[in-house]
């Protein structure tokens, strides 16, 4: 059982009613349904008999279509009454169509779906639109994805999360973010990112030593040479407050008096190429 569509088919029924269609007749220079589904196969279907029209979701068997679904007709979207003389064929619905528009884009009509984690359209050329020229998603090639008037939304559900996996620069011209506003319901907070030209990471806290540890993790993760520290003294002045030595772990500090501060480390990522600053796009 499978979904099919295929050119070129016709057949004349002598069905009456609303009920299924018996298909005998094959039109001249047309192929049956027999010729090209197996029992069970589904398709798109279009009866026309006289002023009279349904398009829809027909399931094939044993020279019989049932009318499973209706797109559109001449009775308001229900099933019309057959009187003897229609004619069906298979179509291509045009809400379920994937086409090239006269800028040779490729549209996906609203009535697309891609059932599977596989469905992939990838034009060849010209641009992919889900939604329309308009609003939605596009896809260009060598160019990727691109949103046209509208805001991008990923979201997996209550209860789930959603990783967006971004290979290579993501192009922004300011990095912003909202959060839910913490003491004003239904406001929001927009935060912006700290921008520099480095992929640089922090860790910050209070020490009561001269020892301050730094994750065990630092050492793969990060280039020793780049590391500077911030120290701002807490309860008493400590005009004396120094950095002794510092490596990929560990960063030892000294003053004269009992040492109680504020501190934050940067450092540079060595798992990632350096940033180039400035380059040219094209």
């Amino acid at each position: 059982m499978a979904f099919k569509i295929a050119d070129r088919v016709k057949q004349t029924p002598p069905t009456t009613g609303t009920g299924g269609v018996t298909l005998t007749e094959t039109v001249n220079g047309f192929q049956s349904f027999d010729a090209v589904l197996a029992s069970g196969d589904t398709t798109f279907y279009v009866i026309e008999e006289n002023d009279k029209f349904e398009v829809g979701l027909g399931t094939y068997g044993s020279n019989n279509l049932v009318r499973s679904s209706i797109f559109s007709s001449s009775n308001n979207g229900s099933h019309i009454s057959l009187g003897g003389s229609g004619v069906v064929s298979i179509t291509q619905p045009a809400n379920n169509a994937v086409y090239l528009n006269t800028d040779s884009n490729t549209i996906a009509s609203s009535g697309v779906s891609f059932g599977g984690v596989n469905d992939i359209l990838r034009p060849a050329s010209g641009t992919l639109y889900w939604g329309d020229t308009n609003i939605g998603l596009a896809y260009t090639p060598g160019s990727g994805l691109t949103l046209v008037g509208h805001q991008f939304n990923v979201y997996g559900g209550s209860g789930h999360f959603v990783n967006l996996d971004v290979e290579g620069a993501f192009t922004a011209t300011t990095k912003s973010f909202l959060i839910d506003h913490p003491s004003k319901p239904g406001m929001k907070l927009q935060y912006g990112s700290l921008e520099g030209p480095e992929n640089g990471i922090y860790v910050r806290g209070i020490t009561s030593g001269n020892i301050i540890d730094l994750p065990d993790y630092w050492p793969d993760l990060i280039d020793k040479q780049s590391i500077t520290v911030s120290l701002t003294p807490q309860d008493h002045p400590q005009p004396n407050l120094y950095i002794e030595s510092h490596n990929d772990n560990q960063i030892v500090i000294q003053s004269d008096r009992e040492i109680m501060a504020h501190y934050t480390i940067f450092a540079e990522r060595k798992d990632v190429d350096k940033l180039e600053v400035e380059w040219n796009e094209s």
